[in-house]
Protein backbone atom coordinates (compact mmCIF):
# COMPACT_ATOMS: atom_id res chain seq x y z
CA UNK A 1 0.00 0.00 0.00
CA UNK A 2 2.62 2.64 0.98
CA UNK A 3 4.48 1.58 -2.56
CA UNK A 4 1.48 2.31 -4.76
CA UNK A 5 0.32 5.57 -2.81
CA UNK A 6 4.21 6.99 -3.40
CA UNK A 7 3.63 5.52 -7.07
CA UNK A 8 0.08 7.93 -6.77
CA UNK A 9 2.25 10.72 -5.46
CA UNK A 10 4.63 10.43 -8.41
CA UNK A 11 1.81 10.02 -11.46
CA UNK A 12 0.43 13.50 -9.35
CA UNK A 13 3.72 15.52 -9.64
CA UNK A 14 4.93 14.39 -12.70
CA UNK A 15 1.14 15.86 -14.40
CA UNK A 16 2.61 19.30 -13.58
CA UNK A 17 6.41 18.61 -14.04
CA UNK A 18 9.36 19.61 -16.32
CA UNK A 19 12.16 17.90 -17.02
CA UNK A 20 15.01 19.51 -14.82
CA UNK A 21 18.88 19.23 -15.08
CA UNK A 22 20.87 20.25 -12.01
CA UNK A 23 24.45 19.50 -12.30
CA UNK A 24 25.50 15.58 -12.26
CA UNK A 25 22.17 14.45 -10.49
CA UNK A 26 23.04 10.98 -12.06
CA UNK A 27 18.83 10.34 -11.65
CA UNK A 28 16.18 12.01 -13.67
CA UNK A 29 14.64 15.59 -12.01
CA UNK A 30 11.78 17.27 -12.71
CA UNK A 31 10.77 20.62 -11.24
CA UNK A 32 7.16 20.64 -9.97
CA UNK A 33 4.50 22.82 -8.78
CA UNK A 34 3.97 22.71 -5.44
CA UNK A 35 3.10 24.74 -2.64
CA UNK A 36 5.64 23.43 -0.21
CA UNK A 37 9.29 24.01 -0.71
CA UNK A 38 9.85 20.06 -1.65
CA UNK A 39 13.02 17.94 -2.89
CA UNK A 40 11.96 14.41 -2.40
CA UNK A 41 12.98 11.37 -4.42
CA UNK A 42 10.84 8.81 -5.78
CA UNK A 43 11.69 5.16 -6.45
CA UNK A 44 13.98 2.35 -5.49
CA UNK A 45 15.84 1.17 -9.22
CA UNK A 46 15.30 4.33 -11.10
CA UNK A 47 14.72 6.81 -8.38
CA UNK A 48 13.64 10.19 -9.96
CA UNK A 49 14.14 13.55 -8.23
CA UNK A 50 11.09 16.09 -7.52
CA UNK A 51 12.00 19.86 -6.78
CA UNK A 52 9.40 22.01 -6.11
CA UNK A 53 9.69 25.65 -8.31
CA UNK A 54 9.10 27.75 -5.08
CA UNK A 55 13.11 25.70 -3.61
CA UNK A 56 14.08 26.50 -6.89
CA UNK A 57 13.97 30.03 -7.01
CA UNK A 58 14.76 29.89 -3.11
CA UNK A 59 18.07 28.14 -3.60
CA UNK A 60 21.25 29.52 -4.98
CA UNK A 61 22.92 27.60 -7.15
CA UNK A 62 26.06 26.34 -4.37
CA UNK A 63 22.78 25.30 -2.21
CA UNK A 64 21.28 23.62 -4.70
CA UNK A 65 23.57 21.67 -5.68
CA UNK A 66 24.50 20.65 -2.27
CA UNK A 67 21.09 19.58 -1.84
CA UNK A 68 21.00 17.24 -4.79
CA UNK A 69 23.81 15.59 -3.91
CA UNK A 70 21.63 15.19 -0.11
CA UNK A 71 18.97 13.30 -1.89
CA UNK A 72 22.09 11.43 -4.02
CA UNK A 73 23.47 10.13 -0.54
CA UNK A 74 20.22 8.75 0.12
CA UNK A 75 19.92 7.00 -3.32
CA UNK A 76 23.29 5.73 -2.53
CA UNK A 77 22.21 4.09 0.35
CA UNK A 78 18.98 2.35 -0.79
CA UNK A 79 17.02 4.35 1.84
CA UNK A 80 14.05 4.38 -0.03
CA UNK A 81 14.18 0.52 -0.07
CA UNK A 82 15.04 0.70 3.71
CA UNK A 83 12.06 2.23 3.94
CA UNK A 84 9.42 0.17 2.09
CA UNK A 85 11.26 -2.93 4.11
CA UNK A 86 10.24 -1.21 7.34
CA UNK A 87 6.22 -0.35 5.86
CA UNK A 88 6.68 -4.34 4.55
CA UNK A 89 7.21 -5.61 7.81
CA UNK A 90 4.93 -4.96 10.79
CA UNK A 91 5.05 -6.49 14.25
CA UNK A 92 3.85 -6.40 17.75
CA UNK A 93 5.00 -2.84 18.39
CA UNK A 94 3.22 -1.41 15.35
CA UNK A 95 -0.38 -0.08 17.48
CA UNK A 96 2.20 1.68 20.37
CA UNK A 97 4.54 4.80 19.67
CA UNK A 98 7.79 2.54 20.20
CA UNK A 99 7.49 1.98 16.60
CA UNK A 100 6.87 5.21 15.27
CA UNK A 101 9.96 6.16 17.76
CA UNK A 102 11.98 3.78 16.09
CA UNK A 103 11.10 5.26 12.94
CA UNK A 104 11.58 8.63 13.59
CA UNK A 105 15.06 7.71 14.82
CA UNK A 106 16.60 6.14 12.09
CA UNK A 107 14.96 8.72 9.45
CA UNK A 108 16.84 11.31 11.69
CA UNK A 109 20.51 8.97 11.18
CA UNK A 110 19.76 8.40 7.75
CA UNK A 111 19.34 12.66 7.17
CA UNK A 112 22.36 12.78 9.33
CA UNK A 113 24.05 10.50 7.01
CA UNK A 114 22.91 11.89 3.23
CA UNK A 115 24.04 14.98 5.33
CA UNK A 116 27.52 13.74 5.67
CA UNK A 117 28.02 11.95 2.23
CA UNK A 118 26.93 15.20 0.53
CA UNK A 119 29.15 17.65 2.19
CA UNK A 120 32.17 15.91 3.30
CA UNK A 121 34.83 17.90 4.96
CA UNK A 122 34.88 20.67 2.30
CA UNK A 123 32.62 24.54 1.93
CA UNK A 124 29.43 22.32 0.88
CA UNK A 125 28.74 21.98 4.52
CA UNK A 126 27.98 25.59 4.85
CA UNK A 127 25.65 25.60 1.12
CA UNK A 128 23.65 22.31 2.86
CA UNK A 129 23.42 23.90 6.10
CA UNK A 130 22.17 27.36 4.54
CA UNK A 131 19.85 25.26 2.48
CA UNK A 132 18.27 23.29 5.34
CA UNK A 133 17.58 26.54 7.23
CA UNK A 134 15.84 28.31 3.95
CA UNK A 135 13.78 25.17 3.59
CA UNK A 136 13.08 24.90 7.51
CA UNK A 137 11.58 28.89 7.14
CA UNK A 138 10.07 27.90 3.82
CA UNK A 139 7.99 24.82 5.20
CA UNK A 140 4.62 25.19 7.26
CA UNK A 141 4.28 22.50 10.16
CA UNK A 142 3.97 19.21 8.18
CA UNK A 143 3.33 15.62 8.77
CA UNK A 144 6.37 13.62 7.51
CA UNK A 145 5.22 11.14 4.54
CA UNK A 146 4.09 7.60 4.99
CA UNK A 147 5.54 6.54 1.89
CA UNK A 148 8.98 5.18 1.06
CA UNK A 149 10.04 8.85 -0.33
CA UNK A 150 13.10 10.45 1.01
CA UNK A 151 12.93 14.25 1.05
CA UNK A 152 15.20 16.89 1.94
CA UNK A 153 14.28 17.86 5.48
CA UNK A 154 12.35 14.35 6.49
CA UNK A 155 13.40 13.02 10.17
CA UNK A 156 13.06 16.41 12.08
CA UNK A 157 15.85 17.03 13.93
CA UNK A 158 17.26 20.20 11.69
CA UNK A 159 19.19 22.38 14.19
CA UNK A 160 21.37 19.43 15.21
CA UNK A 161 21.77 18.59 10.73
CA UNK A 162 22.53 22.18 10.94
CA UNK A 163 25.01 22.46 13.50
CA UNK A 164 26.89 19.38 12.52
CA UNK A 165 27.31 20.78 9.41
CA UNK A 166 28.85 23.55 10.75
CA UNK A 167 30.76 22.02 13.54
CA UNK A 168 34.71 23.37 12.85
CA UNK A 169 35.60 20.08 13.71
CA UNK A 170 37.47 17.69 11.62
CA UNK A 171 36.01 14.22 11.93
CA UNK A 172 38.22 11.56 11.46
CA UNK A 173 38.54 10.13 7.80
CA UNK A 174 36.61 7.18 6.72
CA UNK A 175 39.47 5.04 5.54
CA UNK A 176 41.06 5.59 9.37
CA UNK A 177 37.84 4.70 10.83
CA UNK A 178 37.62 1.25 9.15
CA UNK A 179 41.25 0.59 10.29
CA UNK A 180 40.12 1.57 13.81
CA UNK A 181 37.46 -0.93 13.43
CA UNK A 182 39.35 -3.52 11.97
CA UNK A 183 41.79 -3.03 14.51
CA UNK A 184 39.56 -3.54 17.74
CA UNK A 185 38.25 -6.90 15.52
CA UNK A 186 41.66 -8.39 14.70
CA UNK A 187 43.57 -7.31 18.25
CA UNK A 188 41.32 -9.44 20.58
CA UNK A 189 40.61 -12.30 18.00
CA UNK A 190 44.47 -12.55 17.15
CA UNK A 191 44.97 -12.79 21.30
CA UNK A 192 41.83 -15.63 22.04
CA UNK A 193 43.62 -17.59 18.98
CA UNK A 194 47.56 -17.32 20.93
CA UNK A 195 45.69 -18.50 24.00
CA UNK A 196 43.14 -21.33 22.88
CA UNK A 197 45.66 -24.18 23.04
CA UNK A 198 47.27 -23.57 26.47
CA UNK A 199 43.13 -22.60 27.58
CA UNK A 200 42.59 -25.91 25.98
CA UNK A 201 45.44 -27.76 28.23
CA UNK A 202 44.08 -26.18 31.11
CA UNK A 203 40.60 -27.31 30.58
CA UNK A 204 41.78 -30.91 30.18
CA UNK A 205 44.06 -31.05 33.18
CA UNK A 206 41.05 -29.54 35.09
CA UNK A 207 38.89 -32.27 33.50
CA UNK A 208 41.81 -34.66 34.43
CA UNK A 209 41.40 -34.04 38.00
CA UNK A 210 37.64 -34.14 38.21
CA UNK A 211 37.03 -37.29 36.55
CA UNK A 212 40.02 -38.80 38.95
CA UNK A 213 38.39 -37.21 41.86
CA UNK A 214 34.92 -38.89 41.38
CA UNK A 215 34.38 -41.94 43.55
Amino acid sequence: LAWRSAIRRADAWLRTARPLTIGDAGMAAFAIEEDAPLMALVGVLRPRLFVARRLLDALTAEELAASVAHEAGHRRAWDNLKRLAMRAAPDLLAITGIARGIERRWASASEHAADRRAAGDGPTRCALASALVKVARLTPPMTPLAEPISTLVDGGELASRVERLLDDGTPAPARHRAVGVWLAVAIPAAVLAAGYTPLLQVVHAATEILVNGLP
